[in-house]
């Protein structure tokens, strides 16, 4: 079979406070009329993989690289499977996840599917701090203190608008977002999030 026809899919998790990293294969099985880049029929099936690799590059340039052959080999079925987590650390930022399977006896014998996804639990964490301290700081008295709780308002609204955009793959707009988030918690010395 060949691995030309095959176009891998992965959605990418970051958990455990940036710590980890789950990717699941979402290529699904192949349909002549759906999904003709799946698994299987007329591309190779995951049975004949002889290599398989997950390298995530952070955003200041460190690449990890997590051998998973063992990992798809041993599955014949096509359901979306989700690989053991990978350990790394990543800062806050963009990073870029290449997932790539190789059968040494096609030609090219190696296909990727690369994936952008940002990291930001340490903004999350400022925003979610000063959030928290303004409701209890100025809550009981919202009229006194209506511009600091919408301040706070205004905070909150711009991480779920980052979330969105990153989400989303606006990556642009989250972008734009991400430096005036980083802008603003890197002028607080009271986050302690890192």
């Amino acid at each position: 079979m060949a691995i030309t026809g095959l176009k891998l899919k992965a959605n990418v998790c970051v958990k455990d406070g940036c710590k980890k990293v789950s990717v699941t294969d979402v290529t699904g099985g192949y349909n002549v009329s759906t999904n003709a880049g799946g698994w299987g029929a007329t591309n190779v099936s995951r049975t004949e993989i002889d290599a398989a690799t997950i390298t995530i590059t952070d955003s200041a340039g460190t690449v990890t690289t997590e051998t998973i052959t063992t990992q798809v080999n041993p599955v014949a079925w096509y359901q979306d499977f989700t690989f053991n987590d990978i350990d790394v650390t990543l800062a806050d930022g963009l990073h870029t996840l290449v997932y790539s399977v190789t059968e040494n006896a096609d030609t090219p014998p190696t296909t990727t599917a690369t994936v952008k996804f940002y990291t930001y639990c340490t903004i999350k964490c400022c925003i979610e701090k000063r959030v928290h301290t303004a409701i209890v700081a100025y809550g009981n008295d919202p009229c006194k203190h209506a511009d600091k709780l919408n301040y706070a308002n205004y905070l909150w609204a711009l991480l779920r608008d980052f979330e969105v955009s990153a989400g989303g793959c606006n990556f642009d707009k989250a972008k734009t977002i991400f430096d005036k988030l980083t802008a603003l918690c890197a002028s607080s010395t009271d986050c302690s999030c890192k």
